[in-house]
């Protein structure tokens, strides 16, 4: 099975990624900057699915400094909700039921 850093090197993500830069006009999407390097960030992902397989609203163009601030956030944004689930909800919820 390869891996995913593999599947990044196939022709197919190759040129998937570079239909998506050519939509976004070789620019980041969130800062806007054209001199820096270009990635394109999968804005979910879907277990089983190949990095090319994705549609179009799914993929964008960061630069390398956002895309690392991105998924900083995403991680973050993960350990909040992981957070909130674990002791925010279930004191809320067992509240709630004790009212009930």
């Amino acid at each position: 099975m390869a891996s995913y850093t593999d599947l990044l090197r196939s022709p197919h993500w190759q040129r998937r990624r570079l239909e998506i830069l050519d939509r976004d006009e070789f620019a980041c999407q969130r800062c806007g900057s054209t001199d820096k390097t270009l990635h394109v960030d999968h804005t979910c992902y879907q277990f089983g699915k190949n990095p090319w397989e994705y549609p179009d609203e799914h993929l964008v163009t960061l630069c390398v400094s956002c895309h690392e601030t991105v998924h900083g956030l995403r991680k973050r944004l993960k350990e909040v909700i992981g957070l909130l689930h674990t002791d925010f909800f279930e004191s809320v919820y067992g509240y709630a039921l004790g009212l009930l």
